[in-house]
């Protein structure tokens, strides 16, 4: 950590470049953090996927995990994540931050020395492990309820066939996707769902 805030504040003195003979002072910052889920809420300092403070984001809890109503839900931000992690380090006993930790899913993380990181901004999902090894796609099938089986004739790909998704299915399952309710979303035609998941 003492490196990391060394290169942001004075910087790094590079003696010489072919830009700057006479040589240049450099200052760098950690951004983004790439990683995997579990690993991403350690870095954070936030509770696991799985407690009641599940997401990093917002402050939803697990109980409304189905409330796709993006307009209600509070999100996080910079300054309330400093403070409930600053509480959690100011805390002597580890019965008082287990408690803070259960109540706001934020705990002290050393990246938070430095000045200029932002956890709720810097964190960035693997896109491997979201996309090739499954994740996105488990998600929609398991968590949100979206799972079907397509046969062969269920979707065309010929932009002429009656069969095929009008603009109509499309407006409205956009729509459902971004604000509906979980039983909307289950309720989406298996060909308008893929057409957002190819």
């Amino acid at each position: 950590m003492d490196d990391l805030l060394h290169f942001w504040e004075p910087g790094v003195f590079i003696r010489h470049t072919p830009h700057y003979p006479r040589g240049h002072l450099c200052c760098a910052p950690l951004t983004p953090v790439v990683c995997d889920l579990p690993a991403a809420r350690q870095i954070m300092g936030s509770a696991s996927h799985s407690s009641t403070n599940f997401c990093s984001l917002c402050k939803l809890p697990l109980q409304q995990i189905d409330n796709l109503d993006t307009k209600s839900w509070q999100l996080r931000t910079l300054k309330d994540h400093l403070q409930s992690a600053h509480a959690w380090k100011n805390v002597v006993s580890t019965s008082e931050q287990s408690k803070l930790f259960h109540n706001n899913g934020i705990r002290w993380s050393e990246l938070l020395c430095l000045p200029y990181w932002d956890p709720t901004a810097f964190v960035v999902l693997n896109c491997m492990l979201l996309l090739l090894l499954g994740n996105l796609q488990r998600h929609c099938r398991e968590v949100w309820g979206m799972n079907f089986h397509l046969e062969d004739d269920d979707f065309c790909v010929k932009p002429n066939s009656k069969s095929c998704t009008t603009e109509e299915q499309l407006h409205y399952g956009n729509s459902v996707l971004t604000n509906g309710t979980a039983r909307e979303v289950g309720a989406l035609l298996a060909k308008v769902i893929i057409v957002f998941f190819r």
